[in-house]
């Protein structure tokens, strides 16, 4: 093998090693936000004729807290789990 392509073969081997390694992202400690909300329209909570006001991981928590409006003008808060498979109803305004 010639100097050159030995010299070629060491630079591919050593930018390899060198390489940084791409890792993948951490996974999310809860749900997605449309996990949330898809979670809540199976549960029939969130549906034709509401609006969703918010919905907001709150870290201390470790929960999502949402508001809807309803057609009626009233306003429901509920907190999801940060799995989506629970639900509690918090207030109505």
């Amino acid at each position: 093998m010639s100097t050159t392509k030995s010299l070629l073969l060491v630079a591919i081997v050593a930018f390899g090693f060198a390489a940084p390694v791409v890792a993948a992202p951490p996974a999310s400690p809860h749900a997605s936000r449309e996990a949330v909300l898809t979670f809540l329209r199976s549960e029939g909570i969130l549906g034709e004729g509401t609006q969703l006001i918010r919905a907001d991981w709150d870290e201390k928590a470790q929960w999502w807290f949402v508001s809807i409006r309803h057609p009626s003008g009233g306003i429901t808060n509920w907190t999801v789990d940060a799995d989506a498979k629970d639900y509690r109803f918090v207030c109505k305004n």
